[in-house]
């Protein structure tokens, strides 16, 4: 078996691949967020790709979007104020995944198994709000003063890395597919997926700059719901910890080509 693996997997990779779909939901904490909201849930779709290096251990690559949202009206926290968001994820992931039981695609005995996983992702998100009837993009607007001339902040960038790691569980279905289920969490580079990070700014110098009247509205959102006006300065956010966001995925993989073999 050891010779087998040894001489012939730089040469060929028949069998040895994997290629199926992913559905499930996305979620995110964050901000806005101290908590999963199940209602806050969203759809999630991807493309999964594994090269089974051995029995045991996979790399895998996986191309996945779908859509976070939050809104601090669904959490009891110390104080109120009525922000909220969706952004669009697309992200593209590599990975090595870790089989605890033996698991060969398409083998008559080695079947089963729970995994984990962890490697290096890179996405893009623009988080927007709801207003008035209509979405608006947050970056661009410098709803924490951003845009303010002398300002210390530097606009954030919508393209980010996270580091995703995740459980699951695989079974062979028939000869050639195998279904499994898996929890993935994304743990980010970036505190600003919901647009949420710091401080309130000076909302005067806000509003001078390009889109102000909004910027300085989708800011402080507490008039809308007759509270009053936020303080400059104080705590928007959180700017100790950096935003999560994670998905639920059933996954359907077909091996490609016939098993290999491998040692064990």
């Amino acid at each position: 078996m050891a010779f087998c693996l040894l001489f012939f997997l730089p040469f060929s990779s028949v069998g040895q691949n994997e290629l199926g779909l992913q559905f499930g939901l996305g979620n995110y904490y964050g901000d806005l967020a101290p908590r999963i909201v199940p209602s806050e849930s969203h759809l999630a779709a991807g493309i999964l790709y594994r090269y089974n290096l051995t029995s045991k251990w996979k790399i895998r690559a996986t191309a996945v979007t779908t859509t976070i949202s939050g809104a601090d009206r669904n959490n009891n926290l110390d104080e109120f104020s009525n922000l909220s968001f969706r952004t669009r994820i697309s992200e593209l992931a590599v990975a090595f995944e870790y089989n605890f039981v033996p698991f060969v695609p398409g083998s008559s005995s080695l079947t089963i198994s729970p995994y984990v996983f962890a490697g290096i992702a890179g996405f893009h998100f623009n988080p927007q709000a709801l207003y008035q009837g209509t979405y608006f993009n947050l970056q661009s607007l410098g709803t924490e003063g951003q845009n303010i001339p002398g300002s210390n902040l530097s606009p954030y960038s919508k393209i980010n890395m996270a580091v995703p790691f995740g459980i699951g569980f695989k079974k062979t279905v028939s000869d050639n597919m195998v279904f499994g289920i898996e929890l993935g969490l994304r743990a980010t580079l970036t505190d600003y997926l919901d647009d949420v990070s710091s401080y309130y700014p000076d909302f005067t110098e806000l509003a001078a700059t390009t889109d102000g009247d909004l910027a300085v509205r989708l800011s402080d959102r507490r008039p809308e719901v007759d509270l009053e006006p936020s303080v400059s300065g104080t705590l928007r956010g959180d700017p100790t910890n950096k935003d999560f966001y994670g998905t639920i995925m059933f996954t359907l993989t077909k091996k490609l080509g016939t098993s290999p073999c491998y040692a064990f």
